[in-house]
């Protein structure tokens, strides 16, 4: 080896002491970066699990709403079976009215007629009466006097 290998290292090893003095704080930084990059992970995770454990319990209370909902589904599907059912009866009956009024208006038109020819008997005993009367008088006249 000769002087000048020796000052060369004598050179390299205060650039590579200085280099440490530069790096040492970095890693102290990068320590310390770690350290709050674990803090924070930690308190997401924590974060995490509270919105985890907030969204089971929405879960569980919207799968009590799904089945109030659903039970409140069936019995209006019933309902409105019933209701189907009722209506279907209305029906017939309004056809079973529809079909009596019709009759009452043909046994209307009916009595109608018979009131018609009633009239027509009426006038005729009417005129019977009248000639009775006539034939009466004249057999009185004829006969009694």
């Amino acid at each position: 080896m000769t002087s000048d290998d020796v000052v060369d290292l004598r050179l390299l090893g205060e650039q590579t002491r200085r280099l440490l003095q530069k790096v040492d704080p970095m890693a102290e930084q990068l320590r310390l970066l770690a350290t709050e990059l674990s803090h924070f992970r930690q308190a997401i995770n924590v974060q995490f699990q509270s919105i985890e454990i907030a969204l089971n319990q929405v879960r569980v209370q919207t799968n009590a709403v799904d089945a109030q909902l659903a039970i409140q589904q069936r019995t209006l599907d019933e309902l409105l079976a019933r209701q189907h059912k009722v209506e279907e009866r209305l029906d017939g009956i309004e056809g079973r009215l529809d079909r009596v009024d019709d009759q009452l208006v043909r046994v209307d038109e009916r009595l109608e007629r018979v009131e018609q020819r009633l009239d027509g008997l009426e006038r005729r005993f009417d005129g019977l009466d009248q000639r009775f009367d006539e034939l009466r008088t004249f057999l009185v006249a004829k006969l009694g006097g």
